[in-house]
């Protein structure tokens, strides 16, 4: 037997919106970027856009978009072409013990 009305009142939880500008994710909170500083932070502050594609399962497209996102808000600094270097800046050291 199926029931043909629902008990039970609409809810604003159900109710799917964009969020806010103050609530978008920033760098800075976005868990694939912090993922990318923490593995920095790993290798004592340098890796490369291959190894963290390597370690996270992500594209090296990807990954190089999180790292472009990263030096935009100098928290890392890119050095070299192809397999790019990604180092930590000092901002980046400060996120990776969370004081950011």
């Amino acid at each position: 037997m199926t029931a043909n009305k629902i008990n039970s009142v609409p809810s604003d939880n159900s109710v799917s919106r964009l969020p806010t500008e103050a609530e978008a994710v920033t760098v800075t909170r976005d868990p694939r970027t912090r993922r990318i500083v923490g593995l920095a932070d790993s290798y004592a502050g340098t890796t490369t856009a291959k190894d963290i594609a390597n370690r996270t399962g992500w594209t090296l497209e990807e990954t190089r978009v999180h790292a472009r996102r990263l030096e935009e808000e100098d928290l890392v600094q890119t050095i070299g072409e192809g397999s790019r270097i990604l180092l930590l800046t000092e901002r980046g050291e400060r996120l990776a013990r969370g004081e950011l």
